[in-house]
């Protein structure tokens, strides 16, 4: 069998599954104002597989335009004074569940960013760890590649990475509601505010007693000992 990530034919079977979705998925996509945006939003209007809420700080492109008539009922448009508003627009229509993927265009990602983490109005759970992962192909090699945290959070503790991990799993959790997960700890974890919520956490009997050296690798003999 061809191996899918196989960069001959990676984004062809990327694209397949995205045609395959029940229904469209919904972008919210600030200041659509550059060609490659442009292009993105055709050919994804193209292949049927998006919709967008497109939240504009500045006038449509002729090319643009036409492309939005020629698929009107798939595009939401709204208009902006300010690349900040347009932001705080496109993360807004996320948050409420109008759209389920955020995209930028020419703004800033610094402004882009600070409507994500805003505190009251942003995407973020509270105490939640911002992830990100970047996709990319390099012609000299053969497969493309996955990698994360390369700007956002490049030297995370370990804590960090547990409540990248839980975040996930919560997510997968609301979407296939027949998974169910625990999160086994090597440390017992102290609250630190109110919004912290390990519910959904397991301390093994037995290992408050061993030193913290050596808490991680019983962790995981534990888990073994019962898989």
């Amino acid at each position: 069998m061809q191996d899918p990530m196989e960069s001959s034919n990676a984004f062809s079977f990327l694209q397949s599954r995205l045609c395959q979705l029940a229904e469209r998925k919904t972008i919210a996509l600030a200041c659509p104002h550059d060609s490659h945006t442009e292009y993105v939003i055709e050919r994804a209007l193209q292949e049927g597989f998006a919709r967008f809420i497109l939240t504009l700080n500045g006038p449509l492109s002729p090319r643009l335009q036409a492309v939005i008539d020629a698929h009107s009922p798939y595009v939401r448009l709204l208009t902006c004074g300010s690349a900040e508003e347009a932001s705080a627009k496109a993360v807004a229509a996320v948050r409420q569940g109008n759209a389920q993927v955020l995209m930028k265009g020419t703004v800033n990602t610094d402004v882009l960013l600070r409507a994500v983490l805003n505190k009251q109005e942003g995407l973020l759970e509270p105490g939640a760890v911002m992830n990100h992962i970047s996709y990319c192909h390099i012609p000299a090699y053969s497969k493309h590649l996955m990698f994360s945290d390369a700007a956002v959070v490049p030297r995370r503790t370990l804590e960090q990475f547990d409540a990248i991990v839980r975040s996930v799993l919560r997510e997968l959790e609301k979407e296939y509601p027949e998974i169910h997960y625990a999160v086994v700890l090597a440390y017992l974890p102290g609250k630190k505010n109110e919004n912290d919520d390990f519910s959904d956490t397991i301390f093994p009997e037995g290992i408050e007693a061993v030193h913290p050296r050596y808490a991680i690798e019983w962790r995981n003999r534990w888990m073994l000992q019962r898989a």
